[in-house]
């Protein structure tokens, strides 16, 4: 991904989170911002502040679907919920949705990771990982750790 200097912060960190800039290196980062701020340290922490709230929006557009799981448990006699109680998570997760959060279930994060396919081999480890003990909060986990929000952060360390 070619970086222009006149490209607003927000744009570029919202393809970052969204895995648009597969080809964007530490060295693209520390020009572009140097270019945008120069020596300043208030812009600086500006430019800092916008990208925890940009982290922070994505963080919150998305929500872990476990209405699935809780039927399976409900149908197999493993779990003390109640039919209503099944009613009212799925209730609560159609109205997430409703709000355009997207649930993340482990066929999801399985096509989206394949689509942009891996930051790097600790990507392709947890995915092996999550898979084989099927676990979508592992996988969940190590991709917030281990993807670009964490990368992004280290820039400015």
């Amino acid at each position: 991904m070619r970086i222009e200097t006149d490209m607003p912060l927000s744009s570029l960190i919202e393809k970052l989170l969204r895995g648009e800039a597969a080809e964007f290196h530490d060295e693209d980062f520390r020009t572009y911002v140097d270019s945008k701020m120069g020596n300043n340290h208030e812009l600086l922490q500006q430019a800092l502040n916008e990208i925890e709230d940009a982290i922070d929006n994505w963080k919150c557009s998305y929500f872990i679907s476990v209405y699935d799981e809780r039927v399976n448990a409900y149908r197999t006699g493993t779990t003390q919920w109640t039919s209503q109680d099944l009613d009212d998570l799925f209730v609560e997760e159609e109205c997430l949705r409703k709000e355009d959060k997207i649930a993340l279930t482990v066929d999801y994060l399985y096509d989206e990771i394949e689509k942009i396919g891996f930051v790097n081999e600790h990507h392709c480890d947890a995915m092996d990982m999550a898979r084989l003990n099927n676990d979508i909060d592992f996988l969940k986990s190590q991709w917030e750790d281990l993807g670009t929000v964490a990368n992004i952060r280290d820039l400015f360390l």
